[in-house]
């Protein structure tokens, strides 16, 4: 080379074609992680059915003597997810009178779950096994509530009741039977029978007042 030539400054390669897609490969990759990542951090952060567990059933004999109300019905409607039966009451095994139509609730207010909720099909006939709740009976999937079948037949009681003929409530909503329907008084009764028994007082006073005022 020669001593007096000056060799000219590198210049810095133009990036090709197949470089640049390359980088933009790059880019997009790390988006769509960022995006899943996102994600799956919204999906862990919605609550899910709130957990719970059934303890291993007891033996049939040993439920239906330890349940509260025992009954055979047949699922008329059903509401909030299937949870909600409206039955209608065929045979009462134990338990309180009961009216010709009740509400099985398996399960908690709409909008919210549990792993043990119980669901149900309308038109098939069924043994609860529930409890006494306000206004309605309490199921769940721990109890042994169960489609009715051949299998049943000798857990039946030799004289199972009958629904009360003239379904009321009480004012908390709670089923009542005929009897304790017969012993509730109305209140407007009650504000009326008050009125009229300080009406008869009052004129009675005022009776007694007269008859002894001196005469003219």
């Amino acid at each position: 080379m020669d001593r007096g030539t000056t060799a000219s400054p590198v210049r810095g390669r133009e990036p090709d074609d197949q470089e640049r897609r390359r980088a933009d490969m790059r880019r997009r990759s790390v988006r769509i992680l960022v995006a899943a990542a996102v994600a799956g951090v919204g999906f862990a952060s919605v609550p899910g059915p709130a957990s719970a567990s059934c303890a291993p059933p007891p033996p049939i004999e040993q439920g239906l003597a330890d349940a509260g109300v025992v009954m055979v019905g047949t699922v008329m409607t059903v509401t909030n997810a299937d949870r909600w039966a409206d039955v209608r009451v065929e045979e009462i095994w134990k338990g309180r009178d009961l009216p010709a139509i009740v509400q099985v609730r398996g399960g908690v207010e709409p909008g919210t779950a549990t792993s043990v909720d119980r669901t149900y099909e309308p038109g098939t006939r069924y043994l609860f096994v529930v409890r006494t709740d306000a206004g309605y009976l309490s199921d769940d999937s721990c109890t042994l509530t169960q489609p009715y079948g051949p299998q049943l037949e000798r857990h039946r009681p030799d004289a199972p009741r009958t629904p009360v003929t003239s379904p009321t409530t009480t004012p908390d909503g709670e089923p009542t039977s005929a009897a304790d329907a017969a012993t509730t008084v109305s209140p407007g009764l009650v504000v009326l029978a008050v009125a009229l028994g300080f009406a008869l007082l009052l004129f009675t006073s005022l009776l007694i007042v007269a008859r002894r005022a001196p005469r003219s």
